[in-house]
């Protein structure tokens, strides 16, 4: 799993926060039960710690399974419920044959390149 900071929010303040900035941490190259407890434990700690704009690069990704895709959306839950949201980037088309069904595209949305995730969190 890699973090990068992608933008950062214009601010008046010398000092900026977790909060004002866009998140993209790259999936790993599989998303299943056997990695799902520490993943969560990354992205809990990071919105329980003040992350609000996260966006989850699945370019990498080879395959997700059921507890895959509970974090995904628990962990979008939970940012939301901080006020804040999260995007997925560079869905994999196998892995969009299994989010079709799912409707998955209604709850979390998601994005072909950086620029239009990031104008999601309208970064001014």
């Amino acid at each position: 799993m890699i973090i990068d900071i992608i933008e950062i929010k214009k601010m008046n303040s010398k000092s900026t926060g977790i909060g004002s900035v866009v998140l993209k941490i790259g999936a790993a190259r599989i998303f299943d039960m056997n990695k799902t407890e520490d993943i969560w434990i990354i992205l809990s700690t990071l919105i329980k710690g003040g992350a609000r704009k996260i966006v989850i690069d699945m370019d990498s990704l080879d395959f997700i399974d059921s507890q895959g895709i509970s974090i995904l959306i628990n962990s979008a839950k939970l940012v939301r419920s901080f006020q804040g949201d999260m995007a997925l980037l560079n869905v994999p088309q196998r892995i969009d044959t299994i989010f079709r069904p799912l409707n998955m595209n209604r709850f979390i949305s998601r994005f072909n390149n950086i620029r239009d995730a990031v104008n999601f969190f309208r970064i001014d």
